[in-house]
């Protein structure tokens, strides 16, 4: 028995569904006898086809239907790195010298002694021009001194040499708070929460600071389940019920000889590629589950981009906010605003 027959079960029609998606989906022509591959998004009826073309049928040889745990929260992102001025990202490294007295300075704060901690950041900051997120350490110095003018001054510095640098915004977001400016302040702090989405302190600070104001966080996630594995015998698909077709997109662009390679065409874009997975995904799981009102007000919304990137690559794999425009990552902190 052919996949695709295996899975005809969970066909539905997907005039609706494409009317629903429109921001996402590409029309197919009903009447082409092979499914072409050429990097538009397929329905779920020709990714039952493409299984047939790109997968064989012999390699597959187990699907198991049961429940999961979610996964592991993913890496927690330091704040040195910094993309310098041809694109690349650095991750710097400090003289010996410095990285004792950047020691001894953070021994200092850890401490409470601030005013000795400063005096040594400063002093860092002139033996290592090159290392920015020294001016975040002079900021975040500054604003517990309470000097919040230079704390300020320093911080956004900082975020200027280095828009990565999520404790700048997180520093800053909480000097804004202790001057008042709150709208300001949840701002730059769900930038910061954006920047390093898997660290769960800076969460945390995020849900105490909105319950400060009467607002809360909405805390669901997207979480398909599905398991794919691959020894001598062939591959298997571990997946939960309501997540056949879905699973079955997933095996197609992991497995499908040559099928992402196509999809790909000329982009040599990882990141752009991993959207267009998902979406193909989504817009199966769509067709067999009936997907919740938050997620249909999303893709009403225009937002299916940033609802991969931030529900499921960068909790994947968090280092993809790095390789990300100025111009993603504010649609993401919006995202984030809105829906969370």
């Amino acid at each position: 028995m052919s996949f695709h027959h295996r899975l005809s079960r969970m066909r539905c029609v997907w005039v609706a569904l494409l009317i629903l998606t429109a921001p996402l989906a590409a029309g197919a022509d009903d009447d082409t006898p092979v499914v072409v591959v050429d990097g538009h998004l397929h329905t779920f009826e020709e990714v039952l086809q493409l299984m047939d073309q790109y997968v064989s049928d012999d390699s597959i040889v187990a699907f198991v239907f049961g429940s999961f745990v979610s996964p592991a929260v993913g890496e927690v992102l330091g704040a040195e790195v910094y993309r310098d001025s041809t694109g690349v990202l650095v991750d710097p490294v400090i003289s010996d010298s410095s990285q004792l007295l950047l020691d001894e300075a953070d021994g200092a704060f850890a401490a409470g002694d601030y005013d000795t901690a400063l005096a040594l950041y400063r002093v860092i900051q002139r033996l290592e021009p090159a290392y920015p997120h020294i001016l975040t350490l002079i900021g975040d110095s500054y604003r517990v001194l309470k000097m919040y003018d230079s704390a300020t001054y320093y911080l956004q510095t900082a975020i200027d040499a280095n828009p990565l640098d999520f404790k700048a915004w997180w520093y800053l977001a909480d000097t804004f708070y202790a001057l008042d400016y709150t709208v300001e302040a949840l701002d730059l702090l769900t930038r910061a929460h954006v920047l390093n989405p898997c660290h769960q302190d800076l969460k945390q600070h995020i849900v105490n600071r909105r319950g400060d104001f009467g607002r809360g966080w909405d805390d669901w996630s997207f979480v398909p389940q599905i398991q794919m594995s691959e020894d001598e015998r062939g591959q298997r698909l571990r997946v939960g019920l309501e997540w056949m077709c879905y699973g079955a997109v997933k095996m197609l662009w992991t497995y499908g000889d040559g099928y992402r390679e196509k999809m790909a065409g000329d982009s040599d874009d990882p990141v752009s590629l991993r959207i267009l997975e998902e979406k193909e995904a989504l817009l199966a799981h769509m067709v067999d589950e009936q997907p919740d009102e938050r997620l249909m007000r999303i893709v009403d919304d225009g937002r299916v981009v940033e609802f991969i990137l931030y529900e499921i690559l960068m909790m994947e794999d968090p280092k993809i906010v790095r390789l990300l425009t100025e111009e993603s990552l504010e649609r993401i902190t919006e995202y984030v605003d809105t829906y969370h």
